[in-house]
């Protein structure tokens, strides 16, 4: 009697365990800030976001850390609230628009036919913690006019991480995207 009344209490104690719920951590890799002014952008010259491709390792929710050079650690705790893609996106958008006055348009509906505009393609082929303990995105962009070619540039940033947990790790990827919206920048400055 005594061992069925402990088996019960023992499944219930098993029971109780199993069912804690998971904790989940959501992150965006664009910044949400509350615009100071309403303003016409119009005029702002823009640049049209033909295309954008990452790497496969980026198409899924989980955040990733490198481990080692062949090894990746997808985290189940810790998800993208968005797609990267739309992430990268909207971070390029608001440092384009905050930080340069340029308009990042991802269809020809919103652009000004008056205007000249730039066409851009990004291919990212790494954005990652990697084992270093070094925040990473490399990868080629294409830049011209409409009726020119345009130039291939290869981009290699990185910065250190400082801290220990995805939320820091996430504010350094935006510091990374923010560098890449400086060089297309100077790179239409230059032409």
């Amino acid at each position: 009697m005594i061992k069925v009344a402990f088996s019960i209490i023992m499944a219930f104690v098993l029971a109780g365990c199993s069912s804690r719920p998971v904790s989940m951590n959501y992150y965006l890799l664009h910044e949400p800030v509350q615009p100071s002014e309403t303003q016409d952008i119009t005029t702002w010259p823009s640049i049209e976001l033909r295309s954008l491709s990452i790497p496969e390792y980026l198409k899924q929710r989980s955040l990733i850390v490198q481990l080692s050079p062949s090894e990746l650690h997808f985290s189940p705790q810790h998800v993208w609230s968005e797609p990267v893609e739309q992430g990268v996106v909207q971070s390029l958008k608001d440092n384009l628009a905050t930080n340069h006055k340029f308009r990042l348009q991802t269809q020809r509906l919103w652009t000004n036919s008056a205007q000249s505009g730039y066409i851009l393609d990004i291919s990212i082929d790494d954005f990652i913690p990697a084992y270093n303990g070094m925040v990473i995105l490399r990868g080629t962009y294409r830049l011209g006019q409409s009726q020119q070619p345009g130039k291939i540039i290869e981009f290699a940033f990185q910065t250190p991480l400082e801290k220990d947990g995805f939320a820091h790790t996430v504010e350094k990827m935006r510091e990374l995207v923010a560098k890449l919206a400086n060089q297309i920048v100077t790179g239409i400055e230059a032409h």
